[in-house]
């Protein structure tokens, strides 16, 4: 997976499934992300399918998504860089916030190093 490379679209997407992850076991439903992202949920259905050929996310059919150990990880080690770029262009331009997160994304895409360069999952069996 160190390899990998995400599309502005998919680290968006990451991005907004962290937000909406909570505490509780219930998952992300798509209806939630459609509506976060003001998306149809046609299309909400194929992201979540393209992030979980990736292995960044697992669902259910007809439930909820739930993000995997390297979702997570991908998705906090972009949340580090936007944050403080999203802060940056919402108090010095007129942007939208839909235009900010997606400009952002598009920057995070071509400047930040694969999210898996420092990832080591743990083996699913353990060790030989």
């Amino acid at each position: 997976m160190k390899n990998v490379s995400l599309t502005a679209s998919n680290i968006k997407y990451l991005i907004t499934l962290h937000e909406l992850d909570s505490s509780s076991d219930r998952g992300i439903r798509c209806v939630d992300i459609a509506k976060r992202l003001n998306i149809t949920k046609p299309s909400v259905h194929t992201m979540i399918n393209n992030l979980r050929e990736l292995g960044l996310v697992v669902k259910e059919h007809y439930g909820s998504v739930y993000m995997t150990d390297a979702g997570k990880h991908a998705a906090k080690r972009y949340i580090e860089h936007y944050s403080a770029i999203r802060h940056s262009m919402l108090n010095s331009a007129l942007f939208s916030d839909d235009d900010c997160r997606d400009l952002v994304c598009k920057v995070l895409e071509k400047t930040v190093a694969s999210p898996f360069a420092d990832y080591d999952p743990a083996p699913l069996y353990g060790s030989d």
